[in-house]
């Protein structure tokens, strides 16, 4: 038996699909931009950068990038710095990206008006959230998405200019 296309999200309203897939999206191109600097900082211009970052997760692509800033910049510690403020924003993105993109949407309870997103991690210990967000919400997440990414990309053309 096939179930319909939307069966398990019929109970979401179109507009916060819409947003959770946009919050989504945009942390694909900071993770895009967050490889490619990788790749320039390796030096891995061909599908080497791709064959290594691809298998990454996001935190592990993060020490890689630290870690390379650190070589190519050993000399300039306000460079290394910028590099580590860059990382804890996207550490902070990736963590509100998570609580929309993992979440189980759940229908309005009770009198509530707005579906419910509940999240559980066990990373030290069990974690369970249940919050009802609005697409207003969601949207700040990913306009914040988008302006880390805007700093990451600023960083990366400030910084090629130095290495090559």
């Amino acid at each position: 038996m096939e179930a319909p296309s939307r069966f398990f999200t019929d109970h979401v309203p179109e507009e916060h699909l819409k947003a959770i897939g946009g919050v989504a999206v945009a942390f694909t191109w900071l993770e895009f931009f967050l490889e490619s600097l990788i790749h320039v900082l390796a030096d891995l211009y061909d599908d080497k950068g791709t064959a290594i970052t691809a298998h990454m997760t996001t935190p592990l692509r993060l020490s890689a990038f630290v870690s390379l800033v650190k070589l190519k910049f050993e000399e300039d510690p306000q460079v290394i710095k910028e590099a580590e403020s860059i990382v804890k924003e996207i550490k902070d993105s990736a963590s509100e990206r998570a609580k929309i993109v993992h979440a189980v949407w759940f229908p309005p309870l009770g009198d509530e008006p707005l579906p419910t997103a509940a999240l559980a991690k066990a990373r030290s210990g069990v974690e369970k959230s249940l919050n009802q967000m609005t697409v207003e919400e969601i949207e700040l997440v990913k306009r914040n998405i988008n302006g880390t990414t805007l700093r990451l990309m600023h960083f990366m053309t400030d910084q090629i200019k130095d290495i090559e």
